[in-house]
């Protein structure tokens, strides 16, 4: 009797555990991602036309997002519920990441059709749009009084226009393509950026001037990062190395060969004291800012273009990878605390919400995300 009452009760737990787990699979299993616990991290998803390379911006007030996606639209989303607020069509895939003016209620944005764009913020309307001779995939940036606008394109050039009229001030050739980023001094005199052509330069932000240009010898399609003393300017390149600069002489003063090559651009952490980045060896790495040693690297399971985002607090580490997953790791361990799953490639870079509760990115699945930073930790695999 003992024997058949044992036996019935352990029966029983065991057809009870099947019918949660199926509840729970049924309930909680998505394509895009595993919940692991009822508190799904999906605030909201947004469905776009073709992938989302561009990384998202968010107003000065938190409530709007804008992005540009494949499907050659740049959209303002209501980052609260997703809902569209305006969409504007560009000729071409947008990869290029918008730049804010506040002051100006202006959005500033490259798109495959070659055009720049500067839009109403609050509207879409076009306040101006600029022709290059090129596809502009580079991310605009703009003085520190906001009166000029810096970005490059694929006609080899690296245009300085007026934001107000989109007239050009200067522009400046390279012996290629131009798909990095600018990045500005603190003071706004020098404009940093890399080109295909192999060469980091610095130029006078006034006259387009050559300061120093240093020879990498291999795309730089990273976009480089400024220390905040300005004394050192970091940037990754194709040849796999990660380059420490010195700002005002383009001297090495360290590189860290990683396994592949480094599309992906820097991030300093809030003491400036480590600098983060992904490589296409599938790493996500934690570098000494001043010595280059590794302190850490993780391992994800494909390239990694996208740029690691921080937490306002500096702790946690927000990265995507060509595996489909984005990343929460510990900033001073490289522990996973949490992955999330989207049904694929992770190119674009995370944005974090003012307030600290959300994550905005794309994925190449079409898809951008608003993902629940309280209840990301349930998806911990």
């Amino acid at each position: 009797l003992p024997f058949k009452m044992a036996a019935k009760t352990s029966m029983h737990t065991i057809v009870s555990w099947i019918w949660i787990t199926l509840f729970c699979f049924v309930t909680f299993h998505t394509d895009e991602g595993l919940c692991f616990s009822s508190k799904t991290p999906v605030i909201w998803k947004y469905k776009t036309g073709k992938n989302v390379d561009s990384s998202p911006v968010l107003s000065r007030d938190g409530g709007t997002l804008y992005v540009g996606s494949g499907d050659n639209y740049i959209y303002a989303l209501n980052s609260r519920t997703g809902s569209v607020i305006w969409e504007y069509r560009t000729g071409d895939w947008v990869y290029s990441t918008p730049a804010l003016s506040f002051e100006r209620n202006a959005l500033y944005v490259g798109s495959r059709d070659k055009h720049i764009y500067a839009l109403d913020s609050r509207t879409g309307d076009t306040l101006w749009k600029y022709k290059t001779g090129g596809s502009v995939n580079s991310s605009p940036a703009l003085s520190t009084d906001g009166s000029v606008l810096y970005v490059g394109s694929y006609d080899h050039h690296i245009y300085a226009l007026n934001s107000i009229t989109g007239d050009v001030i200067w522009k400046f050739k390279t012996g290629f393509y131009v798909f990095s980023s600018p990045v500005l001094s603190g003071d706004g005199s020098v404009l940093y950026i890399g080109s295909l052509d192999g060469y980091v330069y610095s130029l006078n932000s006034r006259t387009g001037g050559v300061i120093w240009k240093y020879r990498i010898g291999n795309w730089v399609s990273s976009t480089p990062i400024l220390s905040r003393d300005g004394s050192t300017l970091y940037v990754g390149s194709r040849n796999s190395f990660i380059y420490a600069l010195e700002s005002s002489t383009g001297d090495v003063v360290w590189k860290y060969k990683t396994g592949a090559s480094v599309f992906s651009s820097p991030t300093l952490s809030p003491d400036d004291s480590v600098l983060f980045v992904g490589s296409y060896d599938h790493c996500i790495y934690s570098l000494n800012s001043r010595t280059g040693e590794v302190i850490w690297k993780h391992e994800t399971g494909f390239f990694v273009e996208s740029s690691p985002t921080l937490s306002p607090d500096g702790l946690t580490v927000y990265v995507g990878s060509d595996d489909s997953y984005i990343y929460a790791l510990n900033a001073r361990t490289g522990d996973i605390i949490w992955k999330y799953k989207t049904g694929d490639e992770v190119i674009s870079s995370p944005t974090i919400h003012p307030d600290g509760s959300t994550l905005y990115v794309g994925s190449y699945n079409s898809y951008i995300y608003a993902l629940n930073l309280i209840t990301g930790s349930t998806l911990i695999e």
